[in-house]
């Protein structure tokens, strides 16, 4: 087999070969493998959107509170500052819901996997 066909075969399958009658631990495993990716993912996007929500706040006071000598340069870069982190702070979000809704539908793709496995 060429190592392109290799590639691919790991890509669908990964590191492991497909097991089509996995036992109960193997697929409760894979339901706390994906909590624990949900709750890491969270964790993390949150501390981006607490990051985005602190430089549009700094962002937004910086202008506010800028006098008459401030330069446009200054001015328009608090603006850039200010927009920008508004729209890293949605992003992330649709982001973080996106990454959710494709975890969740895993997770309970394996819930079913194993109600399927105790029905037998």
């Amino acid at each position: 087999m060429s190592e392109f066909k290799e590639m691919i075969k790991e890509a669908f399958l990964g590191e492991e070969p497909y097991d089509p009658s996995p036992g109960r631990a193997v697929i409760e495993e894979a339901i706390r493998k994906f909590e624990r990716r949900d709750r890491t993912l969270r964790f993390l996007m949150w501390f981006v959107i607490a990051f985005w929500v602190a430089m549009g706040i700094w962002a937004a006071w910086s202008f506010w509170r800028a006098d008459s000598e401030t330069s446009t340069k200054m001015l328009l870069l608090y603006t850039a500052a200010f927009l920008f982190a508004a729209q890293a702070v949605g992003w992330a979000k649709m982001f973080l819901f996106s990454i959710q809704k494709d975890l969740s539908v895993l997770k309970e793709l394996k819930r079913v996997q194993l109600t399927l496995l105790e029905g037998r």
